[in-house]
């Protein structure tokens, strides 16, 4: 979107560089909030602070950003569909499973299945008139390195961000909030970006 929005490279990189501070916020925004509204209103709270969010973002979206090409209709990749989603939830439960009873006959199966299901999606996906993820896109250097940096990330972010949490609530005691609290240093930093950063 940003791309149709700024064709031009300088704009282009602006807009990404704005997208990508306003997204840093949510770092140190997200464990602070949602320690405020687990010790407040209660944890049911935290799904519940998406809809207005959603709903605000959807409205702005259809409003600002530009729809200068037609759009084509492209048909549901079932069989991309059924594999990618079998892969996710196999390799999913294969973790949980590994982290909760250790090497054991059903994280085993579970780590098979999603091994099958992910190779049956890339052979699927290769055939497919339409396919899910189009994979000439890995083709294009610019496209993997930048995924794989962003994959990289997220997993490490994310990973610490739900490790870290547990263990400052559930080893160290702390509430919600003050685990919030205790995370900031460590996010707000991304959020705070120099300029030179930003472009």
């Amino acid at each position: 979107m940003i791309s149709q929005a700024f064709p031009e490279p300088a704009a282009q990189a602006r807009a990404i560089g704005v997208w990508a501070g306003i997204g840093s916020v949510a770092l140190p925004a997200g464990p602070l909030l949602g320690g405020m509204l687990v010790d407040g209103p209660g944890w049911r709270w935290v799904f519940l602070i998406n809809v207005p969010v959603l709903l605000t973002a959807g409205a702005a979206a259809a409003r600002l950003v530009p729809r200068d090409r037609p759009v084509r209709r492209r048909r549901l990749d079932v069989a991309g569909t059924l594999f990618g989603v079998s892969t996710l939830a196999a390799a999913t439960y294969a973790v949980i499973e590994l982290g909760r009873t250790g090497v054991s006959t059903v994280a085993v199966v579970a780590t098979l299945v999603a091994g099958a299901a992910g190779t049956a999606l890339m052979l699927v996906e290769r055939g497919a008139a339409e396919p899910m993820p189009p994979l000439s896109c890995f083709r294009v250097p610019s496209f993997s390195i930048a995924n794989a940096a962003a994959a990289a990330m997220n997993l490490g972010t994310l990973g610490l961000l739900f490790v870290l949490t547990l263990y400052l609530q559930r080893v160290q005691d702390r509430s919600a909030l003050a685990a919030g609290i205790a995370m900031l240093p460590l996010f707000l930093p991304l959020a705070l970006p120099p300029p030179r950063a930003v472009r």
